[in-house]
């Protein structure tokens, strides 16, 4: 947790997906957190999310490599992440599936999850600001009003709404105006990566 300034929690889990333990993480302490049991993966998240979507030792979660064979608990499913390398690709469904490679493996998509974990719009914009990435978003204004396409720029400070709301409002610099402008958290539909070229 160093140079980390928001609390977190770490699922601990073990080869066959099954949580084993969950612990709190210390903002910008150096003392390891380590799972009292033999682990594979190791799942953080902002702390209190377990809690608020329900999810507790002994849950299940499906990834990439994690085969879960009976579904007995909730299941938490996160979204398999493809290298940029790789585009995506059809795959006419007739044509048959090539064998796995040594070094690859099958992934086995868990079926109804009950609970899918995304990256939500803050964790976007945290990410871009540390890659310095321009962003394209999408907004809803309060009134219903959708706004044209907005190309924001880090950095994007996160400040309390007038509700009170913390981390609920992200201030940006918006490159069409020229200006500083923000934007409720709540109220963007979609983020994606600026195009540099």
């Amino acid at each position: 947790m160093h140079n980390t300034y928001l609390p977190l929690e770490i699922a601990f889990i073990d080869e066959g997906g099954k949580i084993t333990e969950i612990k709190e993480m210390i903002p910008m302490s150096t003392r390891p957190v380590v799972s009292s049991s033999d682990c594979k993966y190791a799942l953080e998240v902002n702390r209190g999310w377990f809690d608020n979507n329900n999810v507790s030792a002994g849950c299940s979660v499906g990834g990439v490599g994690i085969n879960l064979g009976q579904k007995t608990h909730k299941v938490a499913q996160m979204t398999p992440q493809i290298p940029q390398e790789q585009p995506l690709v059809y795959q006419d469904p007739n044509t048959p599936i090539p064998p796995l490679q040594d070094n690859q493996q099958e992934y086995q998509q868990p079926s109804s999850p009950d609970v899918l974990l995304n990256r939500s719009h803050k964790e976007i914009l945290e990410d871009a600001q540390l890659k310095g990435q321009d962003l394209i978003i999408m907004y809803v204004k309060k009134d219903g009003y959708s706004l044209p396409p907005k190309s924001i720029s880090p950095p994007f400070l996160f400040e309390t709404s007038e509700d009170g709301e913390i981390d609920a409002v992200v201030k940006a610099w918006d490159n069409q105006d020229a200006s500083w402008k923000s934007f409720l958290l709540d109220n963007i539909i979609d983020i994606q990566v600026k195009d540099p070229n």
